[in-house]
């Protein structure tokens, strides 16, 4: 062996002699806290750290909740009215630029409703027996049209009201056909009542003795191919179906008187109103 090797063998046990002396006195040593050795190696003395305070009782806490849910609510709630009234106005200048694209698409002239019907599409809808109607079907007394749906119309929000009266005066007029509708068929006004109007809607068209008779008729008496028979009164369901054909424009005469034709007619078919539109009937066309 080399004088290099005794060296570094020597060195080597030196090297873990000092380990395990140091080890050893990690092992045998007390333990000390964090804040003790954190203090005695800084020099200074570790003090108690001060004691908490005391929670607040319950009811102060849920009082504290209570009220910041409120606040919350009530900045949720103007958010959310802030949103609608923004929302209605951007519907508006959407449908004031699609209008205006349609009407320049058909040289000027706004496209017709599909349910603005005239005698000649009732011709054609004669011949195969259809009626096509479109109607208010809310049918709740305690609904209210919110200014800003007038404003979507296109019309200031203080003519909220005109149209809701005008709505539920139609509503009103075609709950009459179908409550007497209704009562002659479940025996008495009094349980038509309490049915109430879908549900005698869908009594009525159920019963129908002569559903293909009574489409028929409708479609001509609008198509002018016959006159509105005046012997007695119609069948529950030809009753039904004319009041529901007849309804725009009924409504739109009777919005006309505050706002004139052009924009009655424009308010009666807006889509803001929840109108219901249908087609029924609909048999092969004679050759």
């Amino acid at each position: 062996m080399t004088r290099r090797d005794l060296f570094a063998a020597g060195a080597g046990a030196a090297t873990a002699t000092i380990a395990f002396v140091i080890i050893g006195a990690w092992r045998t040593s007390p333990p000390v806290s964090n804040s003790a050795a954190t203090a005695s190696a800084y020099g200074a003395t570790a003090t108690a750290l001060p004691s908490a305070q005391p929670l607040e009782p319950d009811d102060q806490i849920w009082r504290n909740a209570n009220a910041n849910l409120v606040r919350q609510v009530k900045v949720y709630q103007e958010r959310l009215e802030q949103n609608e009234t923004e929302k209605a106005t951007i519907t508006h200048e959407l449908k004031a630029a699609k209008a205006k694209l349609a009407s320049a698409e058909h040289d000027g002239a706004l496209p017709r409703n599909d349910f603005d019907l005239t005698q000649e599409d009732w011709k054609e809808l004669a011949k195969t027996g259809t009626v096509k109607a479109r109607y208010p079907c809310g049918f709740n007394r305690d609904w209210n049209m919110k200014p800003e749906t007038a404003v979507a119309m296109g019309l200031a929000p203080t003519d909220a009201p005109a149209v809701e009266a005008a709505v539920k005066r139609e509503e009103s007029r075609i709950w009459q056909s179908v409550a007497s509708s209704c009562a002659a068929i479940v025996g008495g006004k009094e349980l038509a009542d309490r049915l109430g109007t879908n549900v005698c809607l869908q009594i009525v068209s159920q019963a129908a003795k002569d559903g293909e008779a009574d489409r028929q008729l409708v479609a001509d008496v609008h198509a002018g191919n016959r006159p509105m028979p005046s012997s007695g009164p119609l069948d529950p369901y030809a009753t039904v179906l004319m009041a529901e054909a007849d309804a725009m424009q009924t409504m739109t005469d009777d919005l006309a008187q505050t706002f004139g034709p052009e924009v009655a007619k424009r308010i009666a078919f807006s889509e803001e109103l929840g109108s219901c539109s249908g087609t029924t009937g609909g048999k092969a066309a004679p050759p």
